[in-house]
């Protein structure tokens, strides 16, 4: 039987206590930005068409298969997904993975409509591989778009559509770079890695931990790993855990000891000590910059 496809092409801008989803519409051609965060897997996305919509999808904290007009594509942390206006996708039958991931929204206007960022959504649009590599300071951009999603005030609403535009061009110039050589595969060991990282945050990972989760030997892995995420495991472990601290720190609550312990820091002076070392400002003041933008 063949599968019900499902044609939409106005923006969901449903949240739940686990999916925000922000509204981009205006004069250009950005509709909505969202990101999902998910305890425990979800019901699979059905298979769905957009007649003038690009989606552009950034798994965070896990693997996640699409499948794109009965291709099935295996989409990784470090990766970005181009789903172009008239493909049908959705993810193969297969739960929403357990995990985060950002999606970036723009429709697809006429060829008359020539701003910049217009013509960014066009060149994306017209990809010819779904995957490529996405810049660290993409996830960023879009994770600082998100920050304050119940903020509609003009200059808030400007800066969030400035960043998710950045997160365009930046996006489409990773494709430029990478067209004679497309993002090389994942091996299942670090994806299992990767995997572990992602549903023991909360915890005190080691490398060993991670080594003993890839079935690799140490040599294999660490050659493995560094190629796929650009960086050592340690120095990952350690990226994962600031960027999650980031988010919490975005609110008031909990406290700084606390979010240093939940994320499995020995202690708050290390959390502390380690989250200088990567944003160049203590937690305390992260917080404060974060409620005074």
């Amino acid at each position: 039987m063949a599968t019900e496809v499902v044609d939409r092409d106005t923006p969901d801008l449903r949240c739940t206590a686990e999916r925000t989803i922000v509204d981009l519409q205006g004069d250009g051609p950005l509709v909505s930005l969202g990101r999902y965060r998910y305890l425990a897997a979800r019901e699979p996305v059905p298979a769905q068409r957009h007649a003038s919509l690009l989606v552009l999808a950034f798994p965070i904290r896990s693997d996640v298969e699409f499948n794109l007009d009965g291709d099935v594509v295996d989409v990784v942390p470090g990766q970005v997904i181009i789903i172009p206006p008239g493909t049908v996708y959705g993810t193969d039958g297969t739960a929403q993975p357990r995990g985060e991931l950002f999606w970036l929204v723009a429709r697809v206007r006429p060829t008359a409509a020539a701003a910049a960022v217009d013509l960014a959504v066009r060149e994306l649009a017209g990809s010819t591989g779904p995957t490529w590599a996405a810049p660290g300071s993409v996830v960023d951009q879009l994770g600082r778009a998100l920050a304050e999603p119940d903020d509609l005030r003009w200059p808030v609403v400007a800066a969030r559509r400035s960043l998710c535009a950045t997160a365009v061009f930046e996006v489409l110039l990773a494709r430029d770079a990478g067209m004679t050589e497309p993002v090389r595969e994942v091996p299942r060991g670090v994806r299992r890695a990767l995997a572990r990282v992602a549903e023991h945050l909360d915890e005190p990972i080691t490398v060993p931990d991670l080594i003993e989760a890839s079935g690799m030997s140490p040599t294999q892995f660490y050659d493995a790993f560094v190629a796929a995420a650009g960086t050592s495991p340690k120095d990952y472990i350690r990226r994962v855990k600031i960027a999650r601290a980031k988010d919490l720190l975005a609110g008031p609550e909990p406290t700084i000891t606390e979010i240093g312990h939940r994320l499995g820091f020995s202690s708050s002076q290390h959390f502390a000590e380690v989250f200088r070392r990567y944003e160049g400002r203590s937690p305390s003041d992260y917080r404060r910059e974060m409620w005074t933008r």
